[in-house]
């Protein structure tokens, strides 16, 4: 017992040493790291030194870039959540000092968490992992005690979740926010007979007529249908959004499909599904029964690659509304 007791009067002594190297400064806030209250957080800004900054902000719930594109939400959640849960392990040995310090001044990554007057949270840099990969190098923003933070229960640094690339952090969902379907479009190149456009008549019921030919006659068709659809539309996501200079590879292509929507409130989303087997290859005939992934091309000008299995939902023809041989009036 008198051993125990003994080293935990070294241990403090060692600490109460270590902290006077600080001149006595009160170091309770500088170990702090942490936003208890994440709900608080409505803009986040990470600026890097030598590649593209972000600054995201909470708009009715939902985060956005500054040039207006939407943010992962399994991203920011994930921010937030390491906001929330990071905490101080223990300070930087001394040993350690000079080259975390120089590792802090030139490698960093400045993280500011706002509110929703933009005033100040909390602000910190990030540096490197330790050696054992454990734990991260940080330090508050007009401190001087550079500090090792981890999350408890989680082994492993937490620099990846602060630094990611644009297309890391943009929404992979092609139809963020889609009100209801004014009008739908959905032509396919190769199979014209099932191309189709959707509108609404005066008594807002939808009404469908086949893409081309001199003559357009429409039809209504059960509303349920469109609604269904509309329902798929709101969850497409992609499996990553793609760099922008990926764009040429599809400008020879025939898209297998062409969809245009337009919402009640006049906004325009278009897309094209280009098979990745199609480009790559340029070789349509030979694989069109091995079609797997998709590049797909937003109006907006961002490319993202699709899987077969998550689009296919929507890939649906003038059939669907009008079965062969159903007259008009059956519909």
């Amino acid at each position: 017992m008198k051993y125990l007791i003994s080293i935990i009067v070294l241990l403090m002594l060692a600490g109460g040493v270590y902290v006077m190297q600080y001149d006595g400064e009160d170091i309770r806030k500088e170990l702090v790291l942490h936003v208890s209250d994440t709900s608080n957080v409505q803009h986040i800004r990470i600026i890097n030194r030598d590649s593209p900054s972000f600054e995201f902000s909470r708009k009715r719930g939902i985060w956005i870039n500054e040039d207006g594109s939407y943010i992962r939400k399994d991203a920011i959640d994930n921010l937030l959540m390491t906001l929330n849960r990071q905490r101080v392990s223990s300070l930087v040995p001394k040993p350690a000092l000079d080259n975390v310090v120089k590792d802090l001044s030139t490698q960093s990554v400045k993280v500011d968490v706002l509110d929703g007057n933009k005033e100040s949270i909390i602000s910190f840099y990030v540096g490197g992992v330790t050696p054992d990969e454990r734990g991260t190098f940080m330090i508050r923003e007009g401190s001087d005690i550079p500090v090792i933070v981890n999350i408890p229960g989680f082994e492993g640094g937490l620099r990846t979740r602060y630094i990611m690339s644009k297309n890391d952090w943009e929404s992979r969902e092609l139809i963020p926010d889609l009100n209801e379907i004014s009008v739908l479009e959905i032509e396919y190149p190769s199979r014209q007979d099932q191309s189709f456009r959707i509108r609404k008549n005066n008594r807002n019921n939808p009404e469908i007529s086949k893409l081309g030919g001199t003559k357009r006659e429409f039809h209504t068709f059960n509303k349920y249908l469109l609604l269904e659809l509309q329902r798929r539309l709101k969850n497409l996501y992609s499996e990553a959004v793609l760099p922008e200079d990926n764009r040429a590879k599809i400008h020879k292509s025939i898209p297998f499909c062409r969809m245009y929507i337009r919402n009640i409130d006049g906004e325009e989303i278009r897309l094209e599904f280009y098979p990745k087997a199609w480009v790559d290859y340029e070789d349509p005939g030979a694989v069109k029964k091995q079609i797997e992934r998709y590049y797909t091309l937003r109006g907006d000008g961002k490319l993202f690659l699709t899987q077969h299995l998550l689009m296919q939902k929507i890939f649906v023809g003038y059939e669907h509304f009008v079965p062969s041989g159903v007259s008009e009036s059956e519909i």
